[in-house]
C-alpha cells in the first residue's frame, strides 16, 4: 500500500460500507409481509423518483459548495437515519415517508462520491490510472453487494428488520470513517461559485462531449436499474424461496466485481468507447436472456446485467471527469443522475405494471424489445463521439 494514497484507500472502505445493501434482496417480500401490495410498492417508487428529480441537482450543487467530505459525511448519517425509519414501515404512508427520506439520502451522496474519488485520484497524481481505479470502486460496489446480499436472507430469517438495522449500523460506521478523510485540494477558482445556468448551459449543454456522455450514462443506468424492481417477483415466479435470493444476488454482484476489475485493462487494450459499446450491447442481450430463456437458465441473464453495466459505467465516468473542472464535478454527475431519475419515473412503473399484469418473464421480453431503440441510440452517440475525438 502506498502511504501517500492512504486517503483513497480509506475512502474505498467508507464507500464500501455505504454501498452495503442487506435490505435489498428482501425488500419486496418485507413489504408484502407488512401488508403492502406490489401496486403500493410501484406507487411509492414513483413518489421516490419524483423526489429524487426535485432534489438531485440542488444537492449536487450544494455539495460542490460545502465540500466533498462534509457532504459525504452528512449523507452517511442521513442514510443511517433512513434505515431506522425503514425498519418501522407498517403501512403505505410510512413507506412513502421512507422513500422520501431515501431520496434525500441518495441525492446527498449521488455525484459526491464520484467527484470525491476523482479528485483524490488527481491529488495523488494517479490520473493515468483513473480507469483502473474507477473500475476498482465499481468492483467495491459489487463486493459490498456480495457481502450483504449473501447474508440478507439469513438475517431476515432471524428477524425481518435485522438486515435493515445492520445497514443502519454500517452507515454510522462509514460516517465515522469519513470525518477522518482528507479534503481534496482546492484551487482558487473553486471559490468562484458558478450559477446553475453556468453548470447546465455552458458546461453540460454547450460541451458536446459532456452532453452526450451524461445522457448516455443516465440512459444506461435507467434502462438497467429499472429491471431491479422485478427481480424478486421474477425469482418467486421461478419457485425460489427467499433464502436462495441471497445466492442469486451473490452471483449477480460477483459478475459486477469482475466487470469492475477488468475494465481498466480492457480500456487500455481497446479503448473506452469500444468498451462502452460492448457493455451496452451485452446488457441488452442479458435482459433478452432473462426474458426468452425458460426455467432457471434465465438466471444467466439476470446475473450478467450487472457485469455489462459496470463495464460501461467506469469509462463513462472517467471520460466525463476528464472534461470538467472540480467546481462543476458533483453538479454535473447530479445532472446525469437527475436525467436518469426522470427516465426511471417512466421506466420503473412501466416494467412493474407489465410484471404485475402479465409476468416478470414477459416484462423482461418487452424490456428487451424497448431496448432495441435504446441500444441503437447509445451506440450511435458513442460511435459519433469517438469519431469526433479521433478526427480532432
Amino acid at each position: 500500500m502506498n502511504v501517500s494514497n492512504f486517503g483513497l484507500y480509506r475512502l474505498g472502505i467508507a464507500y464500501f460500507m455505504i454501498q452495503l445493501q442487506f435490505w435489498f434482496p428482501i425488500w419486496i417480500v418485507f413489504l408484502i409481509e407488512r401488508g403492502l401490495t406490489f401496486y403500493d410498492v410501484i406507487i411509492a417508487d414513483i413518489v421516490y423518483w419524483i423526489a429524487v428529480v426535485l432534489l438531485e441537482f440542488p444537492m449536487g450543487y450544494i455539495g460542490d459548495r460545502i465540500g466533498r467530505r462534509t457532504t459525504y459525511f452528512l449523507g452517511a448519517l442521513f442514510g443511517a437515519g433512513t434505515y431506522l425509519v425503514m425498519s418501522f414501515i407498517s403501512n403505505f404512508s410510512s413507506l412513502v415517508i421512507t422513500w422520501i427520506c431515501w431520496s434525500i439520502f441518495l441525492a446527498t451522496i449521488s455525484g459526491t462520491d464520484t467527484a470525491y474519488i476523482y479528485e483524490l485520484i488527481k491529488d495523488n497524481g494517479l490520473i493515468d490510472k483513473s480507469n483502473t481505479i474507477f473500475g476498482y470502486f465499481a468492483a467495491l460496489t459489487s463486493l459490498a453487494f456480495i457481502a450483504s446480499h449473501f447474508f440478507a436472507g439469513f438475517l431476515y430469517s432471524f428477524n425481518s428488520s435485522l438486515p435493515i438495522l445492520v445497514n443502519s449500523a454500517c452507515a454510522v460506521a462509514a460516517g465515522c470513517l469519513i470525518i477522518t478523510l482528507p479534503n481534496p485540494k482546492v484551487n482558487n477558482d473553486l471559490y468562484s461559485i458558478p450559477n446553475i445556468k453556468e453548470v447546465v448551459m455552458d458546461i453540460a449543454w454547450k460541451n458536446n462531449s459532456v452532453r452526450i456522455l451524461i445522457f448516455v450514462l443516465a440512459l444506461l443506468y435507467a434502462y438497467s436499474w429499472a429491471t431491479t424492481l422485478i427481480f424478486q417477483p421474477f425469482l418467486l415466479e421461478l419457485g425460489l424461496n427467499i433464502e436462495v435470493f441471497g445466492i442469486i444476488y451473490l452471483a449477480f454482484t460477483s459478475l459486477g466485481v469482475l466487470g469492475g476489475l477488468i475494465t481498466g485493462k480492457l480500456v487500455n487494450l481497446i479503448g473506452s468507447y469500444i468498451i462502452i459499446m460492448i457493455g451496452t450491447l451485452g446488457m441488452w442481450l442479458a435482459i433478452g436472456i432473462a426474458g426468452f430463456i425458460s426455467g432457471l437458465f434465465s438466471l444467466v441473464g439476470i446475473i450478467m446485467i450487472r457485469f455489462f453495466y459496470f463495464l460501461s459505467e467506469s469509462p463513462l465516468k472517467v471520460l466525463i471527469n476528464n472534461e470538467i473542472e472540480n467546481k462543476y464535478r458533483a453538479s454535473i454527475f447530479s445532472l446525469s443522475n437527475l436525467l436518469a431519475s426522470i427516465l426511471l419515473i417512466l421506466f420503473r412503473p412501466l416494467i412493474g405494471y407489465l410484471s404485475e399484469e402479465y409476468s416478470s418473464g414477459t416484462a423482461f421480453q418487452i424490456w428487451f424489445s424497448i431496448g432495441i431503440m435504446i441500444c441503437i441510440s447509445i451506440l450511435f452517440l458513442i460511435y459519433k463521439l469517438r469519431n469526433q475525438i479521433l478526427l480532432a
